[in-house]
């Protein structure tokens, strides 16, 4: 996959590392360095090893390292290398309850986190809601997108609505755990019953 993203083979490592390295002013470095930090259950999420489609996963794959890549936008690397961008994209994946295989826990419906993203309150029939939406399964180049879309409008950052469900596994909580809400003054999600 990195071969595709990159256009040099892997067993040529001396180019290889070098158009990773400048590609995008070193951006698609950071977002390779960025998945070899995660965990073996969140590099699978990230790298679609889950999505059964080898094409699919391709795909999804290279939308990443455009999307990721504009993660870092903010990152001018040749002006101040040191800098970070506002918006943690490691972070963000690290942040994603997934099984083992790297497959995202429910609620994981890109129709739900897209309403979580837009809207300030939970609706009164968000259960029901969660029931009726039946599409695809958000994966990480949908979250950067989306996340990287709302960090560039006006609109609050929609990384700070992603719920932190630190200390409680996607198996362990019973459906409906997540409650994501926000404020103006507190954006963000909680985790009941663990």
């Amino acid at each position: 996959m990195w071969e595709a993203v990159v256009g040099e083979k892997v067993t040529r490592a001396d180019r290889f590392i070098q158009q990773l390295l400048d590609l995008n002013d070193g951006r698609v470095a950071a977002l390779y360095d960025t998945i070899g930090q995660l965990d073996a259950p969140h590099r699978a999420f990230v790298l679609g090893f889950w999505i059964p489609d080898a094409a699919v996963r391709l795909d999804r794959f290279k939308a990443l390292a455009t999307a990721g890549i504009s993660a870092y936008r903010e990152w001018h690397v040749r002006m101040m290398p040191f800098n970070r961008s506002s918006f943690d994209l490691a972070m963000t994946l690290g942040r994603i309850a997934v099984a083992d295989n790297g497959t995202p826990a429910a609620p994981n419906s890109r129709g739900f986190w897209t309403r979580v993203f837009s809207g300030v309150d939970v609706p009164e029939d968000a259960a029901r809601q969660l029931r009726s939406v039946a599409d695809e399964p958000l994966d990480a180049a949908w979250l950067a997108d989306t996340i990287d879309r709302r960090m560039s409008g006006s609109a609050p950052s929609a990384s700070n609505r992603w719920p932190s469900v630190s200390g409680c596994s996607a198996t362990s909580r019973p459906p409906g755990a997540i409650a994501p809400t926000s404020s103006s003054r507190f954006a963000g999600s909680r985790v009941t019953g663990c």
